[in-house]
Parts: C-alpha cells; structure tokens; sequence
C-alpha cells in the first residue's frame, strides 16, 4: 500500500493498520460488485463505492466513502500492477472526488535518430510530411489503436514489444499524442526559425 495524500498520513497514525483493513473490504467490493459491506453505514469499516474506471484490464481507479472512528471519509484510490494499491485523496470535509483518468491516445512519431538529423540538416518539414503519408498508410495507420486495444485489455511486456517492433520496422516509435503533437511543433518550428 502506497500513501500519496497527507490525510491518510494522518489517519494512519491515528489507526495503525486501519487503512489496510479498509483497502481489503474495498478491494473485495471492486472483485464483488453485488457485495454489501458487512457493517451498517456509520459504524467503522462501512464501505461505498461511488464509481470505479478501468484504466486497464489490470488497474482501476476508484472513489467511494468509508467511516473509521466515527467520521466519514471520502476517498479516492488506485489499485492494479502499475503502482499497486495508492490512496490518492482522503478527506472528512470534501465530497467524494471525481475520478480524473483519461486514457492516452496512442501516435506514431519517427524514431529519434531520423528526428536528430531533421533538425540537423533543417529538414523538419520534409521530416514533417514523410511521417504523415508513411503513417496514414496501413499497416501503420491503424497500429496505435491495436496498441492501445491491446495495452488495455492484455497488458504486458509481450504486448509492448510486439507493437513496439511493429512500429520499429517502418522507422516509428509509439508515443502518446501530446509527445508526437510536440515532436511535430518542434520540427516545423526549427524550420521556420533557419
């Protein structure tokens, strides 16, 4: 278990191992949707969950309500292989949180030897327009969105290097968006400034 908000911080040292016990009846309710916590609202180790999203078939973030020594608190949480089991908000005096995940849209970009000498040679434009007929051609066109699928509904090392040799043989890497939008800007941009 991972604490990344004071407030559970504080809680923990009040009740030591407290968290720990609340962290195992919500991660029964994530494995049991028809669960009902065995304690009554109000009395500690009551659990609700507001709303969960899969960010993977792995990870899952996750808000709710839990009382512990007689107060309510709200929460917000992660649980899965990337970062195992993190409290990311906890408070006695604010709603339940919403949960802020966007998934990331997978791009290609060129790899960074051919983004090298772009820049270089002044070539970031030619660069610019030769990644986008390449990449608007099968079998690339569709490569991130397989990527993403796959990444999602069966993560893995085998998974990461499959796609990402895939993209290697037409001299691309996987990136998300904002890195591929930045890599473009910065080509046309070196450009614009010789």
């Amino acid at each position: 278990m991972s604490i990344d908000c004071p407030e559970a911080e504080e809680i923990e040292q009040k009740h030591p191992g407290a968290l720990d016990e609340i962290a195992e009846e919500i991660t029964e309710h994530l494995w049991d949707r028809d669960r009902i916590s065995e304690a009554e609202e109000g009395e500690d180790g009551y659990v609700f969950i507001a709303d969960i999203v899969q960010m993977n078939a792995c990870n899952h973030a996750f808000t709710g309500t839990f009382w512990l020594g007689g107060v309510e608190y709200s929460f917000g949480a992660e649980n899965g292989d990337w970062n195992g089991w993190v409290w990311r908000e906890i408070s006695a005096d604010k709603p339940v949180p919403e949960i802020d995940y966007k998934p990331t849209t997978w791009a290609l970009q060129p790899i960074d030897s051919l983004i090298s000498k772009a820049i270089e040679k002044g070539q970031g434009k030619f660069l610019v327009l030769k990644w986008d007929e390449i990449a608007s051609r099968e079998p690339y066109k569709s490569l991130p969105g397989k990527y993403g699928y796959d990444r999602h509904f069966q993560p893995g090392l085998k998974v990461e290097r499959y796609w990402k040799n895939k993209a290697a043989e037409g001299r691309f890497k996987l990136v998300d968006q904002e890195t591929a939008d930045e890599t473009r800007k910065r080509l046309l941009a070196k450009d614009a400034n010789q």
